[in-house]
């Protein structure tokens, strides 16, 4: 039985940077490990439709999905992945929803982290990133408009629920300790 790990976040505070620490730490104890982000799902069907890969198309797809098939289509297509995996451990980069945390907490061995940092350092990480088309030109208006699209604005509600919260507002090394200490405490013992 795979441990189920959902990371929660704001835009830029280091999500994708905790399944690469994750990643490393499995390695080090001999488990098998698989990264999912919610957005693969996403970008996937972008890509079929040869659209780009904007913070804005990645925003609206999943709103047209609930709307058109209904509420947590996007989770559904993601709990099949889960299904599929034969991993140690699964990471789920970028829970948004209800349903998504509704996924998390029902599989048997789970952990739902939060990881949130402050809004300015976290439009600059965005920026320095350049993750998605456009992204490294962005305005700090748009930033914060950004986070108010339909897609983020659960993520407080269900940060302030997780089992597990980390501030990632220091050095990386600081950051790093803190995931080393979740792992050591609450994500290794459940690997034995």
């Amino acid at each position: 039985m795979a441990l189920v790990i959902g990371l929660v976040g704001e835009i830029g505070s280091g999500k994708g940077t905790s399944a690469d620490m994750l990643a490393g730490f499995a390695r080090e104890a001999g488990k098998s490990f698989i990264k999912m982000r919610f957005s693969d799902v996403l970008r996937e069907t972008l890509t079929l439709w040869r659209l780009p890969h904007t913070r804005e198309n990645l925003q609206a797809l999943p709103t047209v999905m609930n709307r058109t098939f209904g509420e947590g289509t996007l989770t559904q297509a993601v709990k099949k992945r889960i299904e599929d995996a034969r991993e140690d451990i699964i990471v789920l980069d970028g829970v948004r929803w209800g349903t998504d945390a509704e996924l998390i907490r029902s599989c048997p061995a789970h952990l739902l982290l939060y990881i949130t940092a402050e809004a300015d350092l976290r439009f600059e990480r965005t920026k320095e990133r350049g993750e998605n088309f456009k992204e490294s030109d962005m305005t700090f208006e748009k930033f914060r408009e950004a986070e108010q699209a339909r897609t983020e604005i659960e993520i407080a509600t269900i940060g302030a629920s997780a089992d597990v919260c980390i501030k990632n507002d220091g050095a990386k090394e600081k950051f790093a300790k803190a995931l080393r200490t979740v792992w050591e405490q609450r994500i290794a013992p459940r690997l034995l």
